[in-house]
């Protein structure tokens, strides 16, 4: 983005940029080369490009990061919410922490207004990811053992209530130099998600259920603990300051 960007007139008369862009996933590079394309990618080229706009006398810069940046997981029933201290885990959440931390300070030492969006899992048609794993799974009738993980809880949010949001980034005074933190405003767990999913798809309900124990086993064997975690624990969200702050309330699907 920085170089394609470099030429400044092409960003004349912009007045707002969403920015989006960003690795997500590791490739099969070593654990140092992911590192190093991770902040590359997630924050070398952000404030580069962040950097052209500011120059370029783009009014506002809306980053969109990620819930990650809190942290994995919530603990009984608290929420996450702007004022938690950041607690990001891996190369990814690290990299769009320290992209926030940097565009900050850029727009403290600049007349560009910056605005972070921390979302959780966004979900709608042709998701990617955790969701879309998990939708390609039931299209294909694949029985799925989750129906035990009944006592967790996970924030997500719906195509159209994200870009509602952002639509409301871009034009609300309130919104300069902020934080915020989204979701749909209600709570599910695996369980019920996959539940949900399967009524929605109009496909036979074979979410079945398993100790926990054993899938966890299962799971771990093949390697894939960090999915058990994935489906096991809770990300809560508390939304609140979008929504007194903006007037935002989303729309639940």
């Amino acid at each position: 983005l920085s170089n394609t960007f470099s030429n400044y007139h092409l960003l004349n008369e912009v007045q707002c940029v969403i920015h989006l862009a960003g690795k997500t996933n590791f490739s099969n590079n070593s654990k140092e080369k992911n590192e190093l394309e991770f902040f590359n990618t997630n924050v070398y080229e952000t404030i580069e490009f962040a950097k052209h706009c500011s120059k370029s006398n783009v009014k506002r810069f809306i980053f969109v990061s990620s819930i990650k940046v809190n942290g994995e997981f919530t603990r009984d029933l608290s929420r996450f919410n702007e004022n938690d201290l950041p607690n990001p885990q891996g190369f990814y959440a690290l990299s769009k922490y320290e992209a926030e931390l940097k565009l900050l300070n850029l727009a403290s030492n600049s007349n560009m207004e910056i605005v972070i969006v921390r979302p959780p899992i966004i979900y709608g048609p042709n998701a990617k990811g955790y969701f879309g794993n998990l939708l390609n799974l039931i299209n294909k009738g694949i029985p799925i053992p989750f129906g035990s993980i009944l006592d967790n809880r996970r924030s997500l949010i719906y195509i159209d209530n994200f870009l509602d949001l952002i639509s409301t980034l871009v034009h609300h005074p309130k919104a300069a130099n902020e934080i915020f933190l989204c979701s749909d405003q209600y709570d599910l767990s695996t369980a019920d998600l996959v539940n949900r999913l399967l009524l929605a798809m109009n496909k036979k309900n074979n979410n079945f259920k398993i100790p926990k124990i054993f899938l966890k086993s299962f799971l771990y064997l093949l390697g894939k603990h960090h999915i058990y975690k994935k489906i096991s624990t809770s990300l809560r969200i508390n939304s609140s300051k979008a929504n007194s702050l903006l007037g935002w309330k989303g729309t639940n699907k």
